[in-house]
């Protein structure tokens, strides 16, 4: 390019602590062709269409697109990572419950300055399109999307343990060879089906025990006063909570 008599470089003007993106940005060289205010009218609608030119021919330089796209479904939230792109200044993730999903055709957008991000308040049940792509130069540059990334959140809760909400011995206090009978209430928040089962270190049982909240318990003969532990589970679907009651033979 030929140079401009008297033109100003803007080079001369920054820091030396200015990083080389900074140098090397767009909006930094287009200044190299600016002239200085005395230039003719004609000088500066030249070099003011140079300058526009340069920049937006830089502005347009592709990305390379985003890979290693990875999601965790967690509840109405899915978890987001990918590999960084050299040159991305930010990163652009594009979602939508069809399959074809595009920068222009997604029904959310969101911009991650890092490699991962988080979209929140979505729909259990749903299947989810995700693609991301990698921006440079304050969104002027858009990279390549990545490959479509297919979530389905299936948003099945986690199931809530019971909660055993008492436990006694009745009688608290014993002879020996007599019957006691423990007794424990538990309730269950999505209303599952509760199996009870309990233990003791020693005597005899002296009713049913399977799947009941009631434990019939002949006392043993220790000789001396003695404190037994008698403890019970309570299982649902899936989960255990227990809980222990002590009772004294004399």
């Amino acid at each position: 390019m030929k140079k401009i008599a008297g033109a100003e470089r803007w080079n001369s003007r920054l820091p030396r602590s200015a990083t080389p993106e900074v140098r090397d940005s767009p909006l930094h060289r287009w200044h190299h062709i600016l002239p200085p205010s005395s230039a003719s009218p004609r000088v500066l609608t030249v070099c003011a269409a140079l300058a526009l030119s340069f920049f937006f021919a830089s502005c347009s330089r592709s990305l390379p697109g985003v890979t290693s796209v990875t999601a965790v479904p967690n509840g109405t939230s899915i978890d987001l990572s990918w590999n960084a792109v050299a040159g991305a200044t930010a990163y652009d993730v594009f979602l939508s419950t069809d399959a074809s999903v595009s920068p222009t055709s997604s029904s959310q957008e969101l911009v991650a300055t890092g490699t991962g991000t988080v979209v929140s308040g979505l729909t259990t049940g749903t299947t989810y399109y995700i693609i991301v792509a990698a921006t440079s130069l304050y969104g002027f540059s858009l990279g390549t999307a990545s490959d479509v990334l297919a979530v389905q959140l299936t948003g099945a809760p986690a199931n809530p343990a019971p909660v055993i909400t008492a436990i006694s011995a009745s009688p608290s206090v014993a002879a020996a060879g007599s019957p006691v009978v423990f007794a424990t209430s538990a309730s269950d928040t999505d209303g599952d089906t509760l199996t009870y089962t309990w233990t003791v270190n020693e005597g005899t049982v002296a009713g049913p025990t399977a799947n009941l909240n009631l434990y019939s318990w002949t006392a043993p003969s220790p000789g001396t006063p003695t404190t037994y532990t008698v403890g019970v589970q309570v299982t649902d679907r899936t989960t255990t909570a227990s809980a222990t009651t002590t009772v004294t033979v004399e």
